[in-house]
């Protein structure tokens, strides 16, 4: 019998990787669209579950996230956002709008229990939350309110045996979503490179002063800092505050920096799940959440279909929550995190698009996406 547990606890997944071709059901009514906008929506996501199960087929072993031959294995089935109410699940991934879902997740927490979503409110229930020293800023305190703790207390993982957990949740619509593997590195790389007070603080800042200890020249080093983020209000806040300095940004690391540290830690981790644990802003997606274990729908942030897959979800599920924050920024027939990522690419190596293209070898075949437009983009060797 399976129970609710506010206690977040650990389960061990049996052997299952039969992806979901979109359950029926699930996906007959999508809000108020027309039926060929429905037609193409469903025939799409058939499609990504037909490549999913394929590609777990087809590597099997080396992307499961157990030993096959093994009968147990340890599997963190807290990582998962379980609505048991609504019938819906969902695997955060870092730079692929999370923080939006997280919000979403506390309003609709917030509806049920009925309190309203304000500083005072949410500092009260981040007092029972135990931070990570990770999640410390430079100063060793919380770095702001803990939003995605603080909802996952709303939503614990339910108890029962690694069965009844694996069926609980195919029993439900799990989604998470997906972008391109490099656009999404280029949003990382922004966030969590380029910002010298990143969030989390202490994991991140160590990367970038890695990668500063391996200048050659490090006194006469200058980036360009991206204008485009000079200009936004974040950082003219911060600046204007002293939170940094511009001396501090021209010193951080660069694209090419960045990038020649990342190959190398991604090549030393190899394909082994275990061993992306901590790093979640910059690890591939199979490794946070088991594609191959359990059933995905799978949404497109960067939709190749011309339609808004997450309003989509939204007004499916007849989730009470904001649509606007879905709407993506378009610059003529791209986003503007693609315009931003191909410009970052023309500053590196065909060889390393290739080396990075290997690294996430697996997240280009499971969703569909090709790397051959970024190589083409990069420098000749």
């Amino acid at each position: 019998m399976l129970t609710k547990s506010v206690c977040m606890v650990l389960f061990i997944p049996y052997l299952y990787f039969n992806i979901q071709v979109i359950k029926y059901h699930a996906l007959t009514n999508f809000g108020e669209n027309s039926a060929l906008n429905r037609q193409i929506f469903l025939e799409e996501l058939n499609k990504r579950s037909k490549r999913m199960r394929a590609v777990c087929q087809k590597y099997n072993d080396e992307i499961m996230w157990f030993d096959p031959t093994e009968k147990y294995s340890n599997f963190g089935a807290r990582k998962l956002i379980w609505d048991l109410q609504r019938k819906i699940g969902y695997c955060p991934v870092s730079k692929i709008a999370s923080t939006t879902w997280f919000n979403n997740f506390l309003s609709l927490a917030a509806q049920k229990y009925k309190f309203d979503i304000d500083k005072k409110n949410l500092k009260a229930l981040e007092a029972d939350v135990e931070i990570n020293e990770d999640f410390l800023d430079d100063k060793g305190e919380r770095a702001g309110i803990a939003v995605r703790s603080v909802t996952r207390n709303f939503y614990p993982t339910p108890e029962g045996s690694n069965k009844e957990l694996v069926d609980l949740w195919n029993s439900i619509d799990g989604f998470l979503i997906v972008r391109h593997p490099f656009v999404r590195l280029v949003s990382g790389y922004e966030d969590k490179i380029l910002n010298p007070k990143p969030y989390p603080y202490n994991f991140h800042h160590d990367i970038q002063e890695r990668i500063k200890s391996e200048r050659d020249d490090k006194e006469n080093f200058k980036l360009e800092f991206p204008q485009s983020l000079l200009n936004t209000k974040l950082y003219q806040m911060k600046l204007g505050k002293g939170v940094f300095t511009k001396e501090q940004l021209e010193k951080q690391p660069s694209f090419p920096e960045f990038v020649n540290w990342m190959i190398r830690s991604g090549e030393e981790k190899g394909k082994t799940i275990s061993n992306w644990i901590r790093e979640k802003v910059f690890a591939p997606i199979y490794t946070i959440c088991p594609v191959c274990n359990i059933d995905f729908t799978v949404l497109r942030l960067d939709s190749d279909i011309n339609i808004d897959e997450m309003e989509e979800f939204i007004k499916y599920k007849k989730l009470n929550v904001s649509l606007e924050t879905s709407t993506t920024h378009i610059i003529g027939n791209k986003s503007y995190s693609e315009s931003v990522a191909e410009n970052y690419f023309k500053e590196i190596k065909k060889s390393e698009v290739k080396r990075l293209a290997e690294i996430f070898k697996f997240d280009l075949q499971l969703f569909g996406y090709d790397y051959r437009h970024y190589y083409d983009l990069a420098l000749d060797d």
